[in-house]
């Protein structure tokens, strides 16, 4: 018997427009890895006339979790952010520019649904469908001499059998790395960082389980969002300027943008660009250490804060003049 290999799978992604009712996928993933799987909640009947082993055991619900490692590719990015953020505004061409569009995502409000998606992967001895999935988190990890690398982390409903769409274009452009970005704190260039780490969590709850709902839970909705970052950097003047401004004092809080590019041009001077914006960082951590004879570094963490913009935007620039899932 021959063994399933993961080189050559396919993870293919669609929106949903209804929860939890499978779609055709629109989508191809420049996926890493996957670890998708259905939860089956079985419970023993309890009862008091003993036997050698348990009398029986029934399933009592279904539910879907995981998470899918990707590396970050221009043709991803809208449908990323925007399954994770829930908010993206109508394209604009951007100023001085020809045919580059700039996209905005914000954080959809706390009374506002999430958008929901179906998943169907090639195993090669199967092809589940997974339906009602929405986005637990987001981390989007950057380090030197590496491209940027994403977990979606996700809760859904349930799991099928499924079949790929034929026909997708495969992501082909160049990816994002770190070579090329650019961080700032408070509009000033902080230039000696070695690692990036950025993290949404939508604290999604599990659903809830109802008479009418049966085997499966209700829609998973996000609460309040938790919106960190955590950065290394050497450990020099102004690291320690940081250190002293923004994590010593009481209510001090920091402006913090990132930008990220690959090579490849839209027009002249105008790459696929990722600038994530947050207004509002307070640093909660800012420790230095010696650690031996080697250079010294500085590690920030930090959480973004509602203040009187939006605790986080990300503006993504390509050269569509259209909307994720378009």
């Amino acid at each position: 018997m021959a063994y399933s290999r993961g080189a050559g799978s396919q993870l293919q992604i669609g929106k949903e427009s209804t929860w939890g009712t499978a779609v055709t996928p629109t989508r191809l993933l420049n996926f890493l890895s996957e670890d998708l799987k259905l939860n089956i909640n079985r419970i023993e009947e309890e009862s008091l006339l003993v036997q050698k082993t348990a009398r029986s055991m029934d399933v009592m619900g279904y539910t879907v979790d995981g998470s899918v490692s990707v590396i970050l590719k221009p043709e991803n990015m809208k449908e990323i952010l925007f399954l994770t953020m829930g908010v993206e505004a109508n394209p604009a061409l951007k100023a001085a520019t020809t045919g580059v569009y700039e996209h905005a995502f914000t954080l959809a409000d706390h009374n506002a649904t999430l958008p929901s998606f179906t998943a169907i992967i090639d195993r090669k001895a199967a092809t589940p469908a997974y339906t009602g999935l929405k986005v637990a988190s987001l981390s989007i990890e950057a380090k030197a001499q590496d491209y940027l690398r994403s977990t979606i982390s996700v809760k859904g409903k349930a799991e099928s059998a499924g079949s790929l769409a034929v026909g997708l274009t495969s992501p082909s452009l160049k990816s994002f790395r770190f070579v090329n970005g650019t961080m700032t704190i408070d509009a000033v260039e902080f230039a000696e960082v070695t690692s990036v780490d950025l993290s949404i969590d939508n604290a999604l709850d599990d659903g809830e389980q109802t008479l009418g709902s049966g085997y499966y839970t209700s829609e998973m909705e996000h609460n309040e969002r938790v919106v960190t970052i955590n950065f290394e950097a050497f450990y020099n003047t102004a690291s320690n300027t940081v250190r002293e401004d923004k994590y010593k004092i009481d209510g001090a809080s920091a402006a913090v943008v990132l930008t990220f590019e690959t090579p490849d041009e839209i027009e002249a001077g105008e790459k696929y660009t990722l600038e994530i914006t947050l207004p509002k960082v307070v640093i909660t951590e800012a420790n230095p250490g010696v650690s031996g004879k080697d250079k010294l570094k500085i590690t920030f963490a930090g959480q973004a804060l509602q203040g009187a913009s939006e605790p986080i935007t990300i503006v993504y620039y390509d050269d569509e003049n259209t909307k994720a899932f378009a």
